[in-house]
């Protein structure tokens, strides 16, 4: 099943879209097509770094972190890359469990209008102080993604019923972006 919000990509270039099951070998397939697309784009150098640097941390959010099926190994999950005349939206999206989405709503709030030299302070400190999820992630995604992309996360659960959600991630990696490292 397609969802609704990534049928109806914004005014802008179509560079990648899929939708299904996403494992490491598929992941790497991904960001391989994405470099190409972002290599064609009229944008600076540091624009196309920092929209691939976000797409890997998105693409490693829906395959570690998204509910797998009973019957699958992996994640189902969708991804749309736009070119937009000022940035690249990248739009990731899958299917979490009411756990999940009260855990990501809570980190996400947490970033929410953040300036950049508070990320930045918040990213040194989870990685001197963060402990190592089941996952193997220690809580930086979110917050790399809000510091690359140089503006706020949009983001969205949608109920799918029996306490289950699609969690859609919208990022706009900005050509003007107020990120600095």
């Amino acid at each position: 099943m397609i969802h609704p919000f990534m049928t109806n990509p914004d005014s802008g270039h179509l560079l990648f879209a899929m939708n299904g099951s996403i494992n490491g070998n598929l992941q790497n397939a991904i960001l391989e097509v994405a470099e190409h697309g972002l290599c064609n784009l009229p944008c600076s150098t540091r624009l196309r770094k920092r929209a691939f640097h976000i797409l890997v941390e998105c693409l490693q959010n829906v395959m570690l972190h998204g509910e797998k099926l009973s019957e699958q190994k992996y994640s189902q999950g969708q991804v749309m890359i736009t070119a937009l005349s000022d940035g690249i939206l990248i739009r990731t999206g899958n299917e979490v469990s009411e756990a999940q989405s009260s855990a990501i709503r809570k980190k996400l709030q947490r970033l929410e209008g953040c300036a950049q030299d508070t990320l930045r302070s918040t990213y040194k400190k989870q990685l001197v102080e963060g402990k190592l999820s089941e996952e193997g992630g220690a809580g930086l995604g979110f917050v790399d993604i809000a510091r690359k992309s140089g503006n706020d996360i949009n983001y969205r659960f949608y109920p799918l019923g029996q306490n289950r959600y699609f969690f859609s991630l919208i990022v706009k990696v900005a050509s003007n972006g107020r990120y600095s490292d």
